[in-house]
């Protein structure tokens, strides 16, 4: 059973920067079922996908198509009581995919 449900995605959604997963959208796309949908930022093109876990925590995944490096971005609340908590609780339900954390945002 899933343990989160994929929501819609706005493209004016922001949140707090929280860390980095190697892959991308194609690999969380064939992992985790995820439909990404394509946007544009300022500066690049991406992949963007919101899953809500099983308790409400949001998490944003974005995937920029010429980034440097093959990595996914992710994001929660920034209005979260608890950051470190609600990242672990992002990661926690899409564990066991085999992505590998590249970088964590200081604190969490």
């Amino acid at each position: 059973m899933a343990e989160f449900t994929q929501v819609p995605f706005e493209a004016a959604e922001t949140g707090r920067f929280a860390a980095l997963l190697e892959g991308n959208s194609e690999e969380f796309s064939a992992a985790l079922g995820l439909q990404f949908q394509r946007e544009r930022d300022d500066l690049d093109d991406l992949d963007a996908a919101k899953i809500r876990t099983r308790s409400g925590v949001y998490g944003l995944f974005v995937y920029h198509l010429h980034a440097p490096k093959r990595a996914m971005e992710i994001y929660i609340s920034e209005k979260a009581a608890d950051p470190a908590r609600d990242l672990a609780e992002v990661l926690a339900a899409i564990g066991g995919v085999g992505l590998r954390i590249i970088w964590k945002a200081e604190g969490l």
